[in-house]
Order: structure tokens, then C-alpha cells, then sequence
């Protein structure tokens, strides 16, 4: 009798994510097309002549990018194992599947195998004539100061460089102007996550990490990695009243006064519990005179059960602003939201 992880509706390790991605796409068959090998397309290809997006990425993050995938946003996605970046011979192949003769932004989370995996991918890609620009995404500050951002960890920030960078590249924008506005996008935002419970992995049962029942941990990665702060769990208010002003401080030498805000689920973090932690976030910063331009409470990137969220803020000027707010759609994300 094969081992089932206790509370996961699984068939197989082996098969669990491309049977997820096969799923998504059934789903959404206006939006998406599965191809086997674990890539996931835009059903209908942006117009010839546009910059195309595409992205590697590991497996059990849901919906992470594969709900991405639509007009306004990426063109294309491969996923690897569960935890674990595509390989390059994948991305290379997701690169060609972006392209519109007008070169590919391919979008890297600053994590050590995405990054090992991307450059190889775009090393075969380009070694197929297509012209590839890298887009190095990172915002945990946790991980390093603003002095060395450019080490920083990815997390759920990233949709904002993803969001303006895709409808950039609607807009006919060059491969140089889209990546050099996610760039932007991405120095201009610092998220800082928050666990209280660990998630298991679906294929062992197994938890990630170690977590005292009545604890909070600051400063955790998307897999459980180590934060910066571990202590009593303290209401939703203080927990933000904690976190917030470190984001703030963050972005303090980007003179506007106005944020984009995206509060990520975990995945095991209800959306009453989100929504009571917004509430302290929206107030606090409207109280310090910021303008809220724009803001998201959905659970995005997620890792499997865990409990938890983070909390991403981007300072927006009106170049930015502008594109955040051109049309989107994807299986899981739809902008402007009516």
C-alpha cells in the first residue's frame, strides 16, 4: 500500500504537479493551455512584435505563476519539482514558447537555484537566436539592507514588478524599457513575511520546519527558511504595528507618499484573518499621511497549509502607477478587480 500524506488530496508524488497544472488549465481554458512537461501558455499569444514574459519556478506554491499567466501579465511558466526551480533546459524552452520576435523579460526570484537555473536556461535560449533580458526580483528585507538589495530574497513583492512589467510589455514597450521598469518596480518595494504555523510537504507528510504552537516567527522565507524574530504570538494589530514601520523605513529615501500594498496569504491563513490584518494596515498608513494607490488581499504564493502572510509595500510614481492599473487577467488575478 502506497504512503498518503495525512489531510492531502494527492495521486502521486511524481505526477502531483503536472496534474495540478493540467487542472488549472482545464479550468480556465479561455485563459490557459497546458503542455506537457509542466509548462503552462496564454491561450491566445500577445500580438507579434511584443515583449514576452515568461518564468521558472518549483512546484507547490499555488497558484503562484501559473495563475499568472494572461494578458497583462506573463506569456509563459514552467514549473519544476515540488520546492525545486525548473530546470534550465526548461526555462530555455519557456523562454522560446514567450517569444513574439521581440525578445522575452525572463523573471528571476532571487533564490540560489532559480537564479543557477535562469542563467542557464537564458545561456540555451539565446544560443537560439532569442534575445533574453534578466529581471532579478528581490524584496524580503529580512535578508539584506537596502544597502545591499540587490541580495535580497523574493517573495510575494514580486507581483508588482510582474504586473507593471506585463503591461508594459502590452503596450509595445521595447525589451530594454519593460525590464528596466520592472527594475524600477522591484527596487521601489520591501515585504517582510510572518509565520505562525509550519505547512507539511505533500508528498512526506513531513513538516518544513519546527514551530512551538503559540509562536510567531518574522523574517521567514517562502519554505520555512529562518527569520529575523521568533516570540509570543501577539494580536493581528501589534503584529503589524511591528512590521509595518520596518517597510516604511525602507522605502523612506523614495520621496513619494503614495503605496501599493499586497497582503499575501500563506495559504493556511483564512480571509477573515487577512482582512482584520489589512484593516491595521490601511489605517496605519493613511494616519501617517501616505496615499493607499492601490491594494491586493488574495493568497497568491503560498506554501502549501503553512499559516502565515506577508505584507509587500511598493512606492508607486505616476509612471508606475499608470501601468499598474492597465487591464489584467489571469486564472487567479484580475485587475482592476470589477
Amino acid at each position: 500500500m502506497k504512503f498518503q500524506p495525512s489531510g492531502k488530496f494527492i495521486n502521486h508524488p511524481e505526477t502531483m504537479i503536472s496534474e495540478e497544472n493540467e487542472g488549472l488549465a482545464l479550468a480556465y481554458p479561455e485563459i490557459l493551455t497546458y503542455l506537457p512537461q509542466g509548462f503552462l501558455v496564454r491561450a491566445y499569444k500577445k500580438e507579434a512584435g511584443k515583449v514576452g514574459l515568461a518564468i521558472g519556478h518549483g512546484g507547490g506554491h499555488t497558484p503562484s505563476m501559473g495563475g499568472l499567466v494572461g494578458k497583462g501579465l506573463l506569456d509563459s511558466d514552467v514549473y519544476g519539482p515540488i520546492f525545486t526551480c525548473a530546470s534550465g533546459v526548461k526555462i530555455a524552452h519557456a523562454i522560446e514558447l514567450a517569444d513574439q520576435s521581440a525578445g522575452v523579460a525572463l523573471l528571476i526570484s532571487n533564490h540560489a537555484g532559480d537564479v543557477l537555473n535562469a542563467r542557464l536556461g537564458m545561456r540555451r535560449a539565446e544560443q537560439l537566436g532569442i534575445q533574453v533580458e534578466p529581471v532579478y526580483l528581490g524584496d524580503d528585507i529580512a535578508t539584506a539592507p537596502r544597502a545591499e538589495f540587490e541580495k535580497r530574497r523574493g517573495l510575494g513583492g514580486l507581483l508588482f514588478a510582474l504586473k507593471i512589467g506585463g503591461a508594459a510589455a502590452e503596450n509595445g514597450k521595447s525589451l530594454a524599457e519593460v525590464a528596466g521598469l520592472m527594475r524600477k518596480t522591484n527596487q521601489r518595494t520591501a515585504t517582510l513575511a510572518v509565520a505562525v504555523r509550519p505547512p507539511t510537504h505533500p508528498a512526506t507528510g513531513i513538516p518544513l520546519f519546527e514551530m512551538p504552537i503559540g509562536q510567531v516567527e518574522i523574517g521567514t522565507g517562502v519554505h520555512g527558511e529562518v527569520g529575523v524574530y521568533r516570540g509570543d504570538l501577539l494580536p493581528a494589530d501589534e503584529i503589524i504595528d511591528l512590521i509595518l514601520p520596518k517597510l516604511v523605513d525602507d522605502l523612506s529615501d523614495f520621496h513619494e507618499k503614495q503605496f501599493l500594498i499586497f497582503l499575501n496569504g500563506s495559504g493556511g491563513t483564512s480571509r477573515m484573518e487577512l482582512n482584520i490584518l489589512y484593516r491595521r494596515v490601511h489605517h496605519s498608513l493613511q494616519n501617517q499621511g501616505f496615499e493607499i494607490a492601490g491594494s491586493l488581499v488574495d493568497s497568491l504564493f503560498t506554501t502549501q497549509e503553512m499559516g502565515g502572510f506577508s505584507l509587500s509595500l511598493c512606492a508607486v510614481d505616476k509612471e508606475l502607477l499608470e501601468l499598474w492599473n492597465e487591464n489584467a487577467s489571469a486564472a487567479c488575478f484580475r485587475w482592476p478587480m470589477f
